[in-house]
Formats: C-alpha cells, structure tokens, sequence
C-alpha cells in the first residue's frame, strides 16, 4: 500500500476536505462573531448549520461516486472527486470574501455540501487500490485527515481569519488536479486509458515449451498411433490363429457314421 502513488494522493486530497472539516468546524464559530459581530450564541449556532450538512453530504457523495462508476467506470469516480474538491476549494474562497452574514451562511453551507462530498467520493476510490490490504490503504488515507487539520490549524495561527480561509479554500482547489494522476492497475484513469494487470503467463518462455513439445511427440514416436496398423496387426494375428487350430485337427476325425470304423 504504501508503495502505490494512488494511496499518496489520496491521503492529501483527503487532508484538504477532512482537515478543511476539522478545522472550519473550529473556527466557524469564532469567525462569526468577529466578522459579522454576533454573539457567542447567535455565532455557535450559525456554524453549527456546517456540522449538520454531515448528515446527509457525506453518503450523497458516496452514492454519486457509484453512480457515476455505473455510466463510466473508474473513470466517472474520478471526474465526481475532481468536481468534488474544485467546488470545495471555490465556494470556500467564496465563503472568505462574503460580507453580508446571508452570503456567508449560503457560502457556508454550500462548501460544506462538497467537503463532506469529497469525503465519500474519496472513500468510494479507495478499496480499488488495493482489495488484499483495503484495511492498511483505508487507514493511511483516513490519517491523512488529521493531519490536514494541524496544517491548517497552524495556517489560522499565523493569518487572520478570512485570508486563512481564502489560502486554505486555493490549496484545496490545487489539489483537485490530483484526481487527474490517479492511475489504478486494471482500471482507467481520468486521462489515462486502461491499467492492465500483468498476466503471469506472460514470463513463459516460447522456445522452453517448443523443446517440451518435441519431447513429448518424440516419447509418442516410439507408440503405434495408426489405427489402420492396428488393426491389420489384430487381423494377421487372428488369420494365424486360425490356421494354427486347423493344422492341428484332423478332419477325417469329424466323419461319424458306417463308414468310419
């Protein structure tokens, strides 16, 4: 698992809408009542409307992601998970810049759809990449979170809120194009045409098996394999037989009546 890019990519794209989750869901509440001067309740239950979008976006996206793989393959979950982070990435620069609280609150919940999206398209990827470890791969993607979460933790250490939001919602867009170089052996990629598997037959060596074939006809050279001497070999020795039960019967021998004293 930790040999495949795919797992890589993923554990990055997964940092920027789980971690982008984590943290806003920190600094939401904060961020209204400094910007739009609410109070604490007031602001507590204005980002709480981001929390609930959890309840539903996160399977809707898991189910998008299979019904695209219905109409396109591999393919069609990976242009969802592209939609998914780019639309992510946009309406949470969006969310930055809004300066009445309606826009923010409609900004808010719009990027939040697509952040708990990405989190099941993300998930929908992953037991592709490797179905013998699924375990290890869904485990090393899922860390990828949490450590989304401190990097942009940090980012909101060092910059006021609104220009932390603008970077983070920009780095989540970049990291869109990632979907584009998820290439999984057997399956398609965005732009890549099919993975093949190698075939273990493919390491067979032509001339091992013509020198294993000659051998083998020349074992059967040695077999009568005619059927029409087979069966000349049986009448020869039928007609033998034959010639060998008259020779030893005398035929006068066969003669009953009164003459044969």
């Amino acid at each position: 698992a930790i040999h495949d890019h795919n797992t890589w990519l993923l554990l990055i794209q997964y940092g920027c809408c789980f971690g982008v989750e984590l943290t806003t869901s920190n600094a939401a509440a904060l961020y209204f009542k400094e910007e739009f001067e609410l109070s604490t309740e007031a602001a507590a239950a204005v980002a709480s409307t981001f929390g609930w979008m959890n309840l539903f976006a996160r399977g809707l996206g898991g189910f998008l992601s299979d019904v695209s793989n219905a109409y396109r393959g591999m393919r069609g979950r990976l242009a969802w998970q592209l939609i998914c982070f780019l639309l992510e990435g946009v309406f949470v620069m969006v969310f930055s810049k809004a300066r009445t609280l309606g826009g923010a609150i409609t900004a808010l919940m719009t990027f939040s759809l697509f952040v708990q999206g990405a989190e099941g398209s993300t998930f929908g990827i992953v037991p592709y990449l490797n179905p013998n470890v699924t375990g290890t791969v869904a485990g090393i993607v899922g860390a990828g979170g949490n450590a989304g979460a401190v990097i942009f933790s940090i980012l909101f250490r060092q910059m006021e809120y609104r220009d932390a939001f603008f970077w983070m919602g920009a780095a989540t867009a970049v990291t869109s194009l990632m979907s584009s170089f998820v290439w999984i052996k057997g399956y398609e990629g965005l732009f890549f045409r099919k993975r093949v598997k190698p075939h273990p037959q493919c390491d067979r060596h032509p001339q091992s098996d013509r020198r294993n074939s000659s051998s083998g006809n020349g074992n059967r050279s040695n077999k009568p394999t005619n059927t029409s001497e087979l069966q000349a070999g049986g009448e020869s020795a039928h007609a033998q037989n034959q010639s060998r039960s008259y020779g030893d019967t005398d035929p006068l021998s066969e003669i009953s009546g009164p003459f044969s004293h």
